[in-house]
């Protein structure tokens, strides 16, 4: 049996095959509990954040590690404030 050479699969496979086709995503308004309740259900590690006003327009990523440890320091704070 021949092996695949990473070079050779790289002609294999394009982003089109590959890519998720529903894509989900939160806007700036959407606060951290219901991005943490999106990140569950779709058990995914980042979703893109768009505007408002316009879905088709990227204005960055979040990614699960990231609202993780903005959740962990809302806690801390919240601790500290006690």
């Amino acid at each position: 049996r021949e092996v695949i050479f990473e070079e050779q699969l790289g002609d294999l496979l394009v982003a089109g095959e590959l890519a998720n086709k529903k894509v989900y995503s939160l806007t700036p308004q959407q606060n951290l509990n219901e991005a943490m309740e999106v990140f569950s259900q779709l058990d995914v590690d980042q979703l893109p954040v768009v505007r408002s006003e316009d879905k088709l327009k990227v204005i960055g990523m979040l990614t699960r590690g990231d609202m993780m440890a903005s959740y962990n320091r809302a806690i801390l704070v919240s601790e500290l404030d006690r």
